[in-house]
């Protein structure tokens, strides 16, 4: 089966990543996704905007590194890589997971003492990325959102979802935030 790869994303919405559909349910920016679609091999790979064409987003990778040069400094022989992400020319879709680090998660009720009787669970999104000789051509968000989420959770899985206005939530919620900064 393999071990994922991941592709972390430069790109933000000042530079057009909006259009091509790489956000989540509440409009952020999504920027990190993992996929076996590509070499399964725990490889970086990157999407950016490309060097030769600012209209253009590329994927580049898989991350190498290159040994440039030893050294001698006063603590001994250090060794400098330099890493780079070569083009890639790959073509298709490529399936990748991942989570929005800006929504906040799904509160729950939990047998866990020490999270002071909270659970949190993250909102996971599936994104299908087509590409067409190592650019992407455009990008399909699929999950649900965090309203959606709450109610299949009461579902699914038999769980008292807390409100966002509990007490306890509510400090939960302001320590992550404060996490963020």
């Amino acid at each position: 089966m393999g071990t994922p790869d991941s592709i972390t994303s430069t790109l933000d919405v000042q530079t057009g990543l909006a259009h091509l559909g790489l956000v989540c349910p509440s409009a952020h920016v999504l920027t990190k996704f993992q996929t076996k679609d590509l070499e399964e091999a725990l490889l970086q790979y990157c999407l950016a905007i490309d060097a030769d064409d600012s209209d253009v987003v590329r994927l580049y990778g898989p991350m190498r590194k290159e040994s440039s040069t030893t050294f001698e400094v006063s603590v001994g022989l250090e060794e400098i890589t330099r890493s780079f992400y070569p083009r890639t020319n790959h073509t298709g879709a490529v399936l990748c997971s991942t989570t929005c680090d800006k929504c906040l998660p799904i509160f729950y009720e939990s047998q866990v003492v020490w999270h002071n009787g909270i659970g949190e669970r993250e909102l996971f999104f599936e994104v299908d990325m087509w590409f067409e000789k190592g650019v992407l051509v455009r990008a399909e968000v699929s999950g649900l959102s965090r309203e959606e989420k709450r109610a299949q959770m009461l579902k699914d899985d038999g769980v008292f979802v807390l409100p966002d206005d509990d007490r306890l939530v509510k400090r939960r919620i302001k320590e992550l935030l404060e996490e963020k900064k």
